[in-house]
């Protein structure tokens, strides 16, 4: 039975809660269901431009986990999302995403991720992330 629209906007926000665990407490399991919800064929385009596989995004969230773990308190937040597309198994959703703390400036991005349902943590696997500054860090 597909997923409701709403399941796959709270995919988003519970991927970025293990994001917040890992990189702002050191929390290895919350890096560990955030990389088995990236499909093997993951791509991001980050608000540099810089495009990223999956790989090399794991590389950069442990480098983060172990850089910030313990450190000053760090938060993100999910605002405004919404799926704007629907197909077989899968969705495209935009959200902004709000980072605060950490020792780094707050920063907004906006973001568009395909996901396509899956049997993995947050039952939606993500192929796809494009990301945009809204409000740069600094």
């Amino acid at each position: 039975m597909p997923h409701a629209d709403g399941d796959a906007v709270e995919a988003v926000a519970e991927l970025h809660r293990w994001l917040e665990a890992w990189i702002g407490r050191g929390d290895r399991d919350a890096l560990e269901k955030t990389c088995a919800a990236l499909g093997d064929g993951f791509l991001q385009v980050g608000p540099d431009g810089v495009a990223r596989d999956r790989a090399a995004v794991v590389a950069m969230l442990d480098r983060l986990g172990a850089a910030r773990a313990g450190g000053p308190p760090f938060a993100i937040y999910i605002r405004n999302g919404r799926v704007v597309a629907r197909g077989p198994e899968r969705v495209l959703v935009v959200y902004e995403e709000h980072q605060q703390g950490g020792g780094v400036p707050s920063s907004v991005r906006i973001s568009t991720a395909l996901l396509i349902e899956g049997n993995v943590p947050g039952g939606w696997v993500w192929q796809h992330l494009h990301e945009t500054w809204i409000s740069p860090p600094g």
